[in-house]
């Protein structure tokens, strides 16, 4: 299974990703995460199935993205394209000598095709092209993990991502139980039956 690994450093204010070996990881900036939580969602809202039923490409990609995060990691019979990449997001260890070995991506080519085929090339400052052949689940899995760490930069990005790509993973209630208010129970202080405070 082929994971992606995101991560950002804050010397080198740039985020980075790593989806084969630590060697590989390639430096992202500010500029690549516009083009993807702007140019690259929005491709992939436009192109969302089920247009010949006359609903809103938002509200049929919102459908695919919450059908693609909770469908489980394996192929899905794509010729050509790697297993559902995996949600992580990691932190660079700023004393390692790790960054020095990243490659800078210089631009970033996203192809959406028929039978739900994606190809992302990255065009690295070496003239190396790094390639990523997804399904659409998976690329739908792969701006998610991207954007939870993009918006953890300080970067004030002069886009937003559409809100399918946006919305909480946390089912309604549980959202629901982690931002109602407290109440405090006041029922014993009301009680006759029970004994005064000591």
């Amino acid at each position: 299974m082929i994971s992606t690994t995101f991560g950002y450093h804050s010397v080198e204010d740039r985020m980075w990703m790593q989806h084969q070996h630590p060697d590989d990881r390639v430096w992202l900036t500010r500029q690549h995460a516009v083009y993807v939580l702007d140019a690259m969602a929005r491709q992939l809202e436009q192109t969302a199935p089920g247009g010949v039923t006359g609903s809103p490409a938002p509200q049929r990609a919102q459908l695919e993205h919450q059908l693609a995060m909770n469908e489980s990691s394996k192929p899905q019979g794509v010729p050509g394209s790697h297993p559902m990449p995996g949600l992580t997001v990691g932190r660079e260890d700023v004393k390692g000598s790790g960054p020095s070995a990243h490659r800078l991506c210089q631009s970033i080519r996203t192809t959406l095709t028929g039978q739900g085929k994606c190809s992302i090339d990255f065009l690295l400052t070496t003239g190396e092209t790094q390639s990523l052949r997804l399904d659409r689940p998976s690329l739908h899995r792969w701006l998610k993990a991207f954007w939870l760490v993009a918006q953890k930069t300080p970067w004030n990005l002069p886009v937003q991502p559409p809100d399918w790509l946006k919305a909480s993973l946390l089912p309604d209630a549980v959202q629901k139980m982690l931002t109602q208010p407290l109440v405090e129970d006041s029922a014993a202080d009301d009680d006759p039956a029970l004994p005064p405070s000591p």
